[in-house]
């Protein structure tokens, strides 16, 4: 399963914002932040910081869209609650996650300007 980009769900994320390219960017920064904390966790953390990771992973790529990121991390998230060992979500995450915030960097950063009033 490779992740997507949902542009009809970034449009109307993009669109809801009033169409704030600014705003998008700033959105997009701190996705890739928590994408970095994620794989950070996935690697270093302990378990809880993983399952708090994995929620806030699922609830900002929901906002987006990211529906396959969404579900891994939701499963994720299940499986650890559940004391299983993290399996192929985990794997998944960890291969998808950074191609995602590139692919949604490269997104945002083709928005046209932001009109200035």
């Amino acid at each position: 399963m490779t992740s997507h980009l949902d542009h009809h769900a970034l449009t109307s994320f993009y669109d809801d914002v009033g169409k704030d390219r600014e705003f998008v960017l700033q959105i997009v920064a701190l996705y890739r932040a928590q994408v970095e904390e994620f794989c950070r966790e996935a690697g270093d953390g302990t378990r809880d910081d993983l399952i708090v990771a994995a929620h806030k992973l699922a609830g900002s790529s929901g906002q987006l869209g990211l529906t396959s990121v969404v579900e891994a991390a939701r499963r994720l998230e299940a499986d650890l609650d559940a004391g299983n060992e993290p399996g192929a979500e985990l794997e998944y995450l960890r291969r998808e996650l950074p191609d995602v915030a590139v692919r949604l960097e490269g997104w945002a950063t083709a928005l046209p300007e932001t009109p200035v009033d």
